[in-house]
């Protein structure tokens, strides 16, 4: 049976590290809408700004553990580092956004992280949205 048949039309091979399901959640979130309206970016005139207030809320953030691909401490400290993730996350995304056709802009995203980029900055995106995805589970969590 082809893919196709059952309609997949676009496929995105998933590497086998430590992002590989993060990569996949960010796909499938992606496919189905624009994570860059969250209510964490909301109230902030820039997406770092998002930032620092979740380290006042959720004081544990300071034992944040970046993957082992790359070496954060380079951009300073934990919250910097998020900070410089968070900012090149929603950039990224915002050209998605801005794409006329969305699935075309997904393939391009990923494309480009995967074969284009520095393992720094591809490894970043992917801090990014595990800090999102940590967000909002607190946020669930808090409510329950």
């Amino acid at each position: 049976t082809q893919l196709g048949d059952w309609g997949y039309t676009h496929l995105l091979r998933i590497r086998g590290d430590n992002y590989c399901a993060i990569r996949a959640s960010l796909f499938q979130t992606l496919s189905i809408g624009n994570i860059t309206d969250c209510s964490l970016l909301a109230n902030v005139a820039s997406p770092e700004e998002c930032v620092d207030p979740m380290f006042v809320k959720y004081p544990f953030l300071e034992n944040w553990s970046f993957g082992n691909r790359e070496d954060f401490s380079k951009l300073g400290t934990k919250e910097k580092a998020l900070k410089i993730c968070v900012a090149n996350l929603v950039y990224q995304l915002d050209k998605v956004n801005k794409t006329t056709d969305r699935i075309d802009g997904i393939v391009h995203f990923f494309t480009e992280i995967n074969t284009n980029s520095s393992l720094l900055f591809e490894c970043s995106l992917m801090e990014a949205a595990k800090f999102f995805m940590f967000i909002k589970s607190a946020e669930y969590w808090e409510l329950s």
